[in-house]
């Protein structure tokens, strides 16, 4: 599939509409953009609740939680053996 595009004075590339719904770019969807051999090469950034559902957020949330816990049980072990 080739489309083309143009690149605006203020640096702006708009990707076109049949590529926005496939791949589910909505406003405000972010990409990353990496130099590669053959141009650049856009690639979007998936938001955690486009993975997993509502409920994502909360449970990436409470495994960061959980990390800081075992975390600072591990410093406590660490501290209390010198």
């Amino acid at each position: 599939m080739k489309n083309e595009v143009t690149v605006t004075s203020r640096g702006m590339v708009t990707i076109p509409s049949k590529l926005r719904k496939k791949l589910n770019l909505k406003d405000g969807s972010k990409l990353i953009v990496k130099e590669h051999k053959l141009g650049l090469l856009y690639i979007p950034i998936i938001d955690l609740e486009d993975l997993f559902g509502v409920d994502s957020k909360e449970l990436g949330y409470e495994m960061i939680r959980e990390l800081h816990e075992d975390r600072r049980k591990e410093r406590i072990e660490e501290t209390e053996k010198k």
